[in-house]
């Protein structure tokens, strides 16, 4: 699963400009090798070590980083392309599918200050037709971002709570506060976790 991953890419991705180098050691069995390959996890921990695979690591998409809006959309269409291409999704889910995959992405160029961007992985997996994306990024965390509206906050939790409530944004000039409450209301309706 990308959710273990992109969290540890996206923190190596901010340190190393600091001074810090990673090095990954991949896993002998050959299967998990390949998958460290082939979904760019080994070239994001290790860039001077590892080459960058395609896009696409059949049934998943690889690792994607962006830092515009520009990057953001192209790889919102790829993410796009390959459920198309891999599942039999009716039109009413793909339309739910790109608006939250799109609302995660921008709240990583909107609202986390990550100074390396952020990092989205697609995993499709067609024996329970299920779809998993993930978005990391190195930024501030929704603790500190929310705290510009809700200055009360103490803890991520409590913070996390009020993110997924509808409405609430750190400022209402910039957003709705409908992203994460509205993709958490799509996980749930589909059968989904968030």
């Amino acid at each position: 699963f990308p959710n273990s991953m992109l969290p540890l890419i996206a923190i190596c991705s901010r340190l190393r400009p600091l001074g810090y180098n990673f090095y990954a050691f991949l896993p002998r069995v050959s299967d998990v090798k390949r998958r460290f390959l082939d979904n760019n996890w080994a070239y994001y921990l290790s860039p001077t070590i590892y080459r960058q695979a395609d896009d696409y690591a059949e049934p998943h998409l690889a690792v994607k980083h962006y830092q515009t809006d520009q990057e953001h959309y192209s790889i919102l269409g790829q993410v796009l392309d390959l459920v198309m291409r891999t599942e039999n999704t009716p039109r009413s889910a793909l339309t739910s599918l790109e608006w939250s995959l799109s609302e995660i992405m921008d709240n990583v160029l909107i609202h986390s200050n990550s100074p390396v961007g952020g990092f989205v992985q697609l995993a499709i997996f067609p024996l329970t037709k299920k779809l998993a994306f993930t978005v990391a990024d190195a930024g501030r965390g929704i603790l500190e971002s929310l705290r510009e509206a809700i200055p009360a906050l103490r803890s991520d939790r409590i913070a996390i709570e009020e993110a997924v409530r509808g409405g609430v944004t750190r400022n209402k000039d910039i957003g709705q506060g409908n992203g994460l409450s509205g993709s958490l209301a799509l996980a749930t309706r589909t059968g989904g976790w968030f």
